[in-house]
């Protein structure tokens, strides 16, 4: 006796959600985090700004 939820078929299992709604989703994400790293790259977040300035006043 096989459970109909083990079956494997040719049927996908159906989202809660429409697929315009996971697209939407998916490009709002991905458009938070390219905001994301533009504004990190305008504050000089990667620049290392913060850690010279630690060194040179230990100095």
């Amino acid at each position: 006796m096989a459970l109909k939820g083990n079956a494997v078929g040719n049927d996908r299992r159906k989202s809660r959600w429409p697929g315009y709604i996971q697209f939407v989703f998916v490009v709002t994400l991905t458009a938070m985090f390219f905001l994301l790293a533009l504004s990190m790259k305008r504050h000089h977040f990667f620049d290392g700004v913060q850690d010279t300035q630690i060194h040179a006043s230990r100095q």
